[in-house]
């Protein structure tokens, strides 16, 4: 593939970056992580990729990468990085979804991201497509990120890291301040539906807390 010297010496650049500013984290492997930076990068030339093969490719963004991409109070939580990019494959389909995860790996080893830098694997937590805006578009490629209604829907009642929590935080803080809820049963009203069935008592539990800590 037709990769530039640039392109690998900016990614070095990047993972230097990092490491200077991020010396006080000790329970990640860096080589796990990846920067706001590095994914823009492999964003243009997955749609470079692609555009050489045909294809248009677009893509949903929920987790970690959508609430980095919205909040610079999260992405300054995080230290700007974030364990993969969780997408839901709207285009291409069929076929042509093989080829594309081929690209995706590819994209992955020439760049040195982290194995399954970008997944589906959290699609199958995805109840629907909200109206997100857009975060990227490039020649092949068009990504948007889930509402910060959905986003906080997905989050609420998880506690696998540190992080989990940050985001509930940022983002409740961010909803609360921009809708104005007058009660916590309005504000669930509009994040159910977001919400895996699996996890809405979890969610609906923790929503009441992060509600209760509202004046603090």
């Amino acid at each position: 593939m037709d990769i530039s010297r640039e392109v690998f010496q900016g990614i070095d650049e990047i993972r230097c970056g990092i490491l200077v500013s991020l010396v006080t984290i000790t329970d990640e492997s860096m080589n796990d992580l990846l920067s706001k930076d590095e994914i823009i990068v492999a964003f243009k030339l997955l749609g470079q990729h692609a555009a050489r093969e045909g294809m248009t490719v677009e893509l949903f963004v929920v987790g970690g990468v959508a609430i980095i991409f919205g909040h610079p109070m999260a992405e300054e939580m995080r230290g700007g990085l974030t364990h993969d990019v969780d997408v839901v494959f709207v285009q291409p389909q069929d076929a042509r979804l093989s080829k594309l995860r081929g690209i995706i790996g590819v994209i992955g080893t020439e760049l040195k991201l982290p194995a399954g830098w970008l997944n589906d694997s959290a699609a199958k937590f995805v109840t629907r497509r909200s109206d997100g805006p857009l975060i990227f578009e490039a020649q092949g490629i068009i990504v948007r990120r889930a509402t910060d209604l959905q986003l906080f829907g997905m989050k609420l009642g998880l506690r696998r890291r540190k992080t989990d929590v940050d985001d509930q935080k940022v983002l409740f803080e961010a909803l609360y301040a921009d809708l104005q809820p007058d009660s916590v049963d309005l504000l669930w009203s509009w994040i159910e539906k977001y919400v895996p069935k699996e996890r809405l008592g979890a969610a609906r539990k923790s929503l009441d807390d992060w509600w209760s800590k509202k004046d603090d």
